[in-house]
């Protein structure tokens, strides 16, 4: 729980970052790659699979930066 509380609060940090200058939109999925490489959540180290729930904090960061 404490490590899923450090990388939304990472991503919130970070979400400006990964704004698109075209659409506005956060790139969750950039964001994502970037909060797993920065917290090594990596499943593995043969194809490095990055967990389902680091995708979903990125999107819910990218709805919560989109709407202020």
């Amino acid at each position: 729980m404490a490590q899923k509380t450090a990388v939304l609060t990472w991503m919130r940090n970070a979400a400006p970052n990964y704004v698109d200058r075209m659409t506005g939109e956060v790139n969750a999925t950039g964001l994502a790659e970037s909060a797993a490489n920065n917290f090594n959540l990596y499943e593995n180290r043969t194809d490095y699979p990055i967990p389902e729930w680091v995708f979903d904090l990125a999107a819910e960061v990218a709805i919560e930066f989109e709407d202020t």
